[in-house]
């Protein structure tokens, strides 16, 4: 527990640009997931997909940033706001650090109030 909790100085957020700030976030994410090959039940089994789904937009993302690093107009994609949004990226931990059950029951209450919103 203690290697998880970084002191203020080692934060990435005033050292690094974006993008390696993205990547830390990334990389701490998948060292708090599922990642290590055993028996896995439904539950951890999602959540072990939906890693590799943050993955693939992380690898999207990385492929255009050459450009857009180029072009400073481009703006940044919601992947990369939220990232760099400290208040993001900590309900994101808090979410991560939660069991598969608990994330399931989050997961539902989001898309029923999105349903209510919706009516």
């Amino acid at each position: 527990i203690d290697d998880c909790l970084l002191p203020l100085e080692d934060s990435p957020s005033k050292r690094f640009s974006p993008s390696k700030r993205k990547q830390y976030y990334i990389n701490k994410a998948i060292r708090n997931s599922d990642l290590i090959p055993r028996a896995k039940g439904r539950k951890s089994l999602q959540r072990l997909e939906n890693t590799r789904y943050l993955m693939t937009l992380l690898e999207r993302d990385e492929c255009g940033s050459d450009e857009g690093e180029l072009a400073h107009s481009a703006t940044p994609s919601i992947f990369t706001e939220a990232c760099n949004n400290e208040t993001y990226v900590e309900i994101w931990n808090d979410f991560m650090n939660r069991s598969g059950e608990e994330q399931e029951r989050v997961l539902l209450y989001l898309e029923e109030e999105a349903r209510k919103k919706h009516r």
